[in-house]
């Protein structure tokens, strides 16, 4: 008889309202989970744990960061390499559906295949062929196949803000209207940003400006009236397309506000060394 432990990780999130859960009653884990557990104790061995990992394969770029740096994304695989390499482990076999569910990256993948079996902990996939050949192989395929997910996703994205809706959360001051996922101002949250930009068009000075809508917050205050955005311009990635959604602020006002914050001093005490910042 044999101690298993099952790993389960997500392929992508269930739309829409993905907020790191679920919203079906049976997840991809809870699938994953139920067939590994149906082959092993059909064998009668025994799972010990049943790990699930809710962050997806896209969610990271593997291909620029190590293996050290990879388990710290997923805390839940690092906490059982950890008790690995401890030796404070209970099982022989850590089961997976198929091998991308370790990583999607070929060389991550075989460099924790190969740590785990370093500790006599064998990896067993369900779906995915568990001979080295042929997993390193597939550790390939499964690689450019989440490099051309990322792909496919920015150039709908891209579509998506030509068309005018967009890409990610709209700043303070508008909305994504749910119907036609364009940006719209807020009734009240744009007189709010038309307010700041008058007070400081009409020389209010900056800090007074923070206190009375930022809590004092100088940088709040430069982000919002250097945001192009107000005026109807919307900038994503390399994408920058005026007349974009209805603006806020005009031209005008955004253009004299850009001049008069030019001339603001700016604080650098925060880029210099702790025993000098008293100096600035």
């Amino acid at each position: 008889m044999t101690n298993v432990v099952i790993y389960t990780r997500i392929s992508r999130p269930n739309r829409p309202g993905y907020k790191g859960q679920f919203n079906t009653e049976t997840t991809p884990t809870e699938r994953q989970a139920q067939e590994l557990r149906a082959y092993y104790e059909k064998q009668g061995d025994t799972i010990v744990e049943v790990i699930e990992e809710k962050l997806t394969a896209a969610s990271l770029k593997e291909n620029e960061i190590d293996l050290n740096q990879y388990l710290s994304k997923r805390p839940q695989l690092k906490a059982l390499i950890d008790k690995v390499r401890s030796r404070q482990h209970n099982f022989e076999v850590l089961a997976v559906w198929k091998h991308d569910r370790l990583a999607r990256d070929a060389l991550f993948q075989e460099s924790l295949i190969r740590l785990l079996n370093g500790f006599k902990v064998r990896v067993f996939s369900l779906y995915s062929s568990n001979e080295r050949l042929a997993r390193r192989v597939q550790g390939i395929v499964d690689q450019e196949e989440i490099e051309m997910i990322r792909l496919r996703t920015r150039a709908g994205l891209k579509a998506r803000v030509e068309a005018g809706r967009v890409a990610s959360e709209p700043p303070f001051g508008y909305y994504s209207s749910p119907k036609t996922h364009k940006m719209l101002p807020h009734f009240k949250k744009s007189r709010i940003i038309i307010e700041v930009f008058n007070d400081y068009d009409n020389d209010m000075p900056l800090k007074e400006v923070a206190n009375k809508f930022f809590k004092g917050s100088t940088a709040r205050v430069r982000k919002v009236l250097g945001n192009t955005t107000y005026m109807g311009k919307y900038i994503w990635k390399e994408v920058v397309i005026e007349n974009h959604h209805k603006p806020i602020i005009d031209k005008d006002t955004f253009d004299r506000v850009q001049a008069k914050l030019s001339r603001e001093p700016r604080r650098i005490t925060k880029a210099l060394p702790k025993h000098l910042r008293h100096l600035a």
